[in-house]
Order: C-alpha cells, then sequence, then structure tokens
C-alpha cells in the first residue's frame, strides 16, 4: 500500500534527519537546550520508532519533549502517511510525554513537533495532542523561515489598483519605511 511508505522508510532508517536537525539549532538559537532522551524513559514506555527524540531544557515554561519526525515534505504528504500509523505512534508519545516530569521531577509542559512540513492530517492529529498535553508546539520549515524573516518586512505592491485590504496594508508600510515616517 502507498500509505505505508512512510513507516516502511522510517523503520529502514532512509530518511533524512538533515530538516529536524535544522529546527533543533532553530531552537538552541532561541535560547533552548535539546538534550537526548534518556534511555530508561523510551523503555519504560516501550517505544520502538525511530522518530528522533530528544528534550528540550531551558526556561521552565518552555521545557518539554521533542519529537522529530524526519524526511522530507513528500515523504510526510497525506499519499505516504495513513491515519493508523498516526495513531500507532502518537498514543505512546502521549506516555513518553507524561513520563518526562517524574523523571525530570518538575512538570515538563511542552510537546515539540518538529519536520520539515506537516500536512492537514498531521495538524488534525496533532489537535488531538493539544487536548492531553498543556503546549503542543508544531515547528516545521516553513514556520522557521517565516519566524526568521528580518524587520522591515513591506509586502509586494498590489497588482490591481483597487483600495482594498492589501492596497492599505501595503500603502502604510510604504509610508512607514520613508525616512519622514508616517504622520497622522
Amino acid at each position: 500500500m502507498q500509505k505505508e511508505t512512510y513507516a516502511r522508510a522510517l523503520g529502514n532508517k532512509t530518511l533524512s534527519g538533515s530538516a529536524v536537525d535544522e529546527l533543533i539549532a532553530f531552537i538552541e538559537s532561541r535560547g533552548m537546550k535539546v538534550e537526548e532522551l534518556p534511555a530508561e524513559i523510551l523503555h519504560k514506555a516501550r517505544y520502538r520508532s525511530n522518530l528522533k527524540f530528544g528534550v528540550c531544557r531551558g526556561n521552565r515554561s518552555w521545557e518539554g519533549l521533542v519529537v522529530g519526525f524526519p524526511g522530507a515534505r513528500q515523504d510526510l504528504s497525506t499519499e505516504n502517511v495513513g491515519t493508523p500509523f498516526l495513531r500507532k505512534i502518537l498514543y505512546p508519545m502521549l506516555l513518553l510525554h507524561r513520563s518526562l516530569g517524574p523523571h525530570y521531577s518538575r512538570p515538563m509542559p511542552c510537546l515539540y513537533l518538529l519536520g520539515d512540513r506537516f500536512n492537514d492530517v498531521f495538524l488534525r492529529k496533532f489537535r488531538f495532542l493539544s487536548a492531553l498535553v498543556p503546549h503542543v508546539i508544531v515547528v516545521s520549515k516553513d514556520l522557521q523561515n517565516w519566524a526568521g524573516r528580518k524587520a522591515g518586512h513591506v509586502p509586494g505592491k498590489p497588482k490591481k489598483k483597487r483600495i482594498d485590504e492589501t492596497y492599505l496594508q501595503w500603502s502604510l508600510c510604504a509610508q512607514m519605511s520613508l525616512t519622514d515616517g508616517l504622520n497622522l
């Protein structure tokens, strides 16, 4: 079946982890530290997936389990990942997250889900997790690129000369970027 392609590639360890590694570096550039998940936690949870696991440490409000989904955006598409496989890996993920608190003797409120790009099927399943975990944080390459934009980004000039929201945003940004700024 086509839907089992991701599960097979994950089991064979043929998926690239470069996107996950870049996202971990992005998180660490924001002042947090991502450590390897202790083996005893994985052993207690009997979790046998080839996903990349870690623990985000630093500011206590942002600490938690980090789960990296290796592969490119094509690998994480709905054609390659089925809902049964997502259920199979997401339920044990909750057990792993709940094991962190007792192991570290304090609450770990966050669950970070990292990947090149997540489609709507993944996001719907992640929404389920948010009912059970205080903070589910999804970080993808798209979001990293958006968050890394430099201040002063000006939207492109609209093609149509119609006064609508797009035109007004462009006009205001253009006016504010002048040396005189915007005077009201």
